[in-house]
This record gives C-alpha cells, structure tokens and sequence, in this order.
C-alpha cells in the first residue's frame, strides 16, 4: 500500500481523496499474493500468462481512474 501511495503521489491533486484511497486500495488488491494464487493455483496459467492479465488489469484500472489529459 505504501508502495502505491509513494508511486501515485504526483496524481494525487487530479483525484479527491477517496478516489485517491480506492486506488491505491485496487491495485493493491490486483497485485496481492491472493491474485498470485488464484492465477498460479485456481486458473493454472503459467506465469507470463499470469503477469500479462495482471498488468492488462493494473492499466485498466489507471486508465480509468487517470486518464489522458
């Protein structure tokens, strides 16, 4: 989480504060041990599968929340 917050801090005046928490709350969630599981051990992908559907879903997640000027 404080990774997320560090690394989000400059887009931190395009969002009011809870978008800002909801954020940082998704792609921690995205990112988590238990997504690494369900992906390894439930959906059985291997793990250039795994971290190519993770990173398409970190980068939907900010192109929502922040998207082009």
């Amino acid at each position: 989480v404080g990774a997320f917050t560090l690394a989000l801090e400059p887009a931190r005046e395009r969002l009011d504060p809870d978008d800002f928490k909801d954020l940082v709350a998704m792609l921690s969630t995205l990112t988590g041990l238990e997504q690494h599981i369900a992906m390894s051990d439930v959906l059985r992908l291997d793990p250039e599968t795994a971290d190519r559907i993770q990173a398409g879903l970190v980068d939907a997640v900010l192109d929502k929340a922040l998207p082009a000027p």
